[in-house]
């Protein structure tokens, strides 16, 4: 299931309609995108399922983390996929290290997406800077410009893994969802995990 993820001055959270009274232990985030915990008038309120502290802040008490960032790259993984299988593991080598090169490369080529050319164009059309303020010396805005895009970019979704609701073990190879194998899946959670530190972690990939 993907989410957006909605970035306060502290944390990147992932959240979902209250659709029912809010309950002791869960976390809120109003329209205004404060974050509390207090249960009674929550019109208007969504509930915090998944976070991500940015900053020296607090984790949120009962709620899970999302997965830490900078996943956006992993040339790994992606080689991992994409490798072709052969029984012969020299060739197989040769492949994955092919992929990573040509990954690289093609980054180095294609450095800037079509949204940050259009937004170079809009600013130079409209001469303003990233604050709406006239440039009164543009190549100092150029080069704000040329920093702001070489950050590492943000993820704007994330999209959890699904676990069914309802589960029963298998005689031979363990859990199995039980019941409508699709429908079960519509019910189902957020798959977590239990990370290194202890800490409930949602499963899933960040969409960039």
């Amino acid at each position: 299931m993907k989410h957006e993820i909605i970035y306060t001055d502290d944390c990147a959270l992932i959240v979902s309609e209250l659709t029912s009274p809010g309950k002791e232990g869960q976390v809120f985030l109003t329209k205004e995108n404060i974050i509390h915990t207090v249960v009674g008038w929550n019109y208007g309120d969504r509930v915090i399922i998944g976070h991500r502290p940015l900053t020296d802040a607090p984790i949120l008490e009962g709620v899970p983390l999302l997965p830490e960032f900078g996943q956006e790259d992993d040339v790994e993984k992606i080689a991992d996929v994409l490798k072709v299988g052969s029984t012969y593991r020299d060739y197989e080598h040769l492949v994955k290290r092919g992929i990573i090169i040509g990954y690289n490369k093609a980054k180095e080529t294609y450095k800037y997406t079509e949204e940050d050319l259009i937004n170079a164009y809009e600013r130079g059309m409209n001469n303003i800077d990233s604050d709406g303020c006239h440039i009164d010396q543009p190549s100092d805005d150029f080069n704000d410009f040329i920093q702001h895009l070489q950050q590492p970019k943000l993820p704007k979704y994330f999209e959890c893994e699904m676990e069914p609701k309802y589960k029963h073990i298998g005689a031979v190879k363990g859990i199995y969802g039980s019941g409508f194998r699709k429908q079960n899946l519509m019910y189902g959670l957020p798959k977590t995990i239990t990370n290194s530190q202890g800490q409930k972690e949602l499963v899933g990939s960040y969409i960039y």
